[in-house]
């Protein structure tokens, strides 16, 4: 579904820098469903756990795709 290139799990909103290689759109709808599912299990809870939305900023260079990369790195 994606290139997966870099993420990191903050503490109320997760960033994830990918190359999609299907619609955007049907790509966020699965990863909240399945982390919401795993996260609900682990947790041992049901309901909502992710917002309906998402912000999304698409990469326009190599520099700017490698200083992102950097950035989030940084802060594991």
């Amino acid at each position: 579904m994606y290139e997966l290139h870099a993420w990191v799990v903050m503490p109320t909103h997760v960033h994830v820098i990918m190359t999609p290689k299907q619609p955007f759109p049907e790509i966020m709808r699965w990863l909240k469903w399945t982390t919401a599912r795993r996260c609900n299990r682990l947790l041992n809870r049901t309901g909502a756990f992710w917002q309906d939305e998402s912000f999304d900023h698409w990469i326009r260079t190599g520099g700017e795709l490698e200083s992102l990369i950097a950035l989030l790195k940084g802060t594991q």
